[in-house]
């Protein structure tokens, strides 16, 4: 880590949050998986635009946690580092993909480590496709999660259509 790097102190909040996953390490507790399943066709390339839009967007997606002379410190990166995982379409379907995301959703996203969020898709037919997502819930509550879930969807939809993104609430 670059010395000349900016960092914050930890809110009270997210000092509980290192606190507690120290106690519970490998714990999924702070995980907040959504997984949707949509009717429509999929964009690929469109759905990773979206992502990377949004994540500039919105600073809580660029949150980075680090370790600084034995104290935990957060900064905001320059990038998104949040990449759509395309899933193959194997055997059994929906209901395998089901089984993926429940598993996955048990995997731990530890704080210190980046990016602080998984995104996964999967194409079931041409018309209809699944969306997987989770955040660590140090960036995120449950109301913000379904916010940017939304947000991500509206940037997709224009994107795909041809339209301007949506402009931020709160950003000129």
């Amino acid at each position: 880590m670059s010395t000349s790097l900016e960092t914050f102190p930890l809110s009270h909040p997210e000092q509980r949050i290192f606190l507690t996953q120290q106690m519970y390490p490998g714990s999924a507790l702070w995980n907040l998986p959504v997984t949707l399943k949509i009717d429509g066709s999929l964009n690929f390339a469109a759905l990773q635009q979206a992502v990377d839009w949004l994540t500039g967007e919105y600073d809580g997606l660029r949150l980075r946690f680090t370790e600084v002379e034995g104290d935990y410190r957060k900064y905001l990166a320059q990038t998104s580092e949040i990449t759509v995982e395309r899933l193959e379409p194997g055997e059994g379907g929906e209901t395998a993909f089901d089984a993926w995301a429940l598993a996955a959703a048990r995997e731990p996203l530890w704080a210190l480590e980046a990016p602080l969020a998984r995104m996964a898709c999967i194409q079931f037919s041409p018309h209809r496709w699944g969306l997987f997502l989770n955040v660590h819930h140090i960036v995120t509550d449950g109301t913000g999660l379904m916010l940017a879930v939304a947000r991500r969807l509206e940037g997709y939809q224009a994107i795909v259509q041809g339209a301007a993104l949506p402009a931020t609430p709160g950003r000129s």
